[in-house]
């Protein structure tokens, strides 16, 4: 099992505290009534030590794993992000390129308007390549 979850975390936690608390005064008074020497003192002292880094090791992962789980969705939403911006990227792409499409097919009747009409349909002709100059490039 890589990680904790949170009930678990504090379970261990909360027993390694509570041991770290009582510890030290249980060897004191171990000492005192001769039931341990001064060595095995000194050996329980170095073995509680170990245990707060044992603690130290624990909160560390655990805030390391709660890190890991907060930044996972970021991760997600930029990357969904990311994809919407080139979608919609695209559909504007696709809009201009409808946009001519139209202005071309307006110029093009237009053009056949004015073969059939004569000289008056000219206008129409330069007002839709006006337009058609006017379009915003597709990257702007």
């Amino acid at each position: 099992m890589d990680s904790l979850t949170t009930q678990e975390f504090q379970q261990c936690r909360n027993q390694l505290l509570a041991f770290l608390k009582e510890a030290p005064m249980k060897r004191i008074k171990l000492l005192e009534q001769k039931k341990i020497n001064e060595k095995q003192f000194n050996q329980l002292s170095v073995q509680e030590l170990e245990y707060v880094r044992i603690l130290n090791l624990l909160i560390t992962k655990f805030i390391n794993d709660v890190l890991t789980d907060i930044s996972e969705p970021g991760k997600k939403i930029d990357e969904a992000a990311t994809k919407l911006k080139n979608t919609l990227q695209s559909l504007e792409d696709f809009n201009h390129s409808l946009q001519v499409l139209t202005l071309g097919i307006e110029l093009v009747s237009n053009i056949l308007l004015a073969v059939q009409s004569g000289p008056g349909a000219i206008a129409k002709i330069i007002n839709v390549i006006n337009q058609i100059g006017a379009l915003p490039s597709p990257n702007a």
